[in-house]
Order: C-alpha cells, then structure tokens, then sequence
C-alpha cells in the first residue's frame, strides 16, 4: 500500500511546491510565503495513515495523501497534487 503514496514523492511533491522542511530529517514543513506577522501560512506534517501510505496534515484543517501512484476507478481522473494545491489557495490564501 505504501507504494500508492510515498514518502519520498510526498516530500518531492511538497518541496517541488517550496515548502521548506522546519528542521533537517524532520517531517514538518512551513509554507514558502510568511504572513504579515513573520509566520508561515500554513505549517504542514507528513505522516503514514493507517493505511500504510503517506499523508499530509495541514495543521489539523487537510489530512489526505497529495500524491497518488495506486489503483483508481476507470472514471476517476483527477490530479491528487492539484486538488492539495486548490484546497490551500481556497483555505491559506498567501500560501505561495
């Protein structure tokens, strides 16, 4: 199940977006923009679900896999990155 969502192409996928890793080896990661105040907009996490394969959580607010390699139904045609990216421009304006 893992190879559906990795870790690595989750992280990829977040570093390919600008987010930058908080600390080296950690898992946690700040948005590429600062609010007005000096903060990132958003703070996201990466982490295994209990299905095994890997997931992004966005403070509590977004908690899905933003890449996707697995099985879909035939009809199912969407693009699991840019679906993460609409959901953070409707929910952290400013985010990149």
């Amino acid at each position: 199940m893992e190879a559906y969502a990795t870790k690595d192409a989750t992280v990829a996928a977040l570093e390919q977006l600008g987010f930058t890793r908080v600390i080296p080896d950690k898992l946690f990661f700040d948005s590429p923009k600062n609010d007005a105040y000096g903060m990132p907009v958003v703070q996201a996490f990466v982490y295994q679900c209990p299905n095994k394969y890997w997931c992004v959580d966005l403070e509590g607010a977004f908690r899905a896999p933003i890449v996707w390699s697995g099985p879909r139904a035939s009809w199912d045609t969407t693009d699991t990155t840019q679906g993460f990216i609409d959901w953070l421009d409707q929910n952290n304006t400013g985010w990149r």
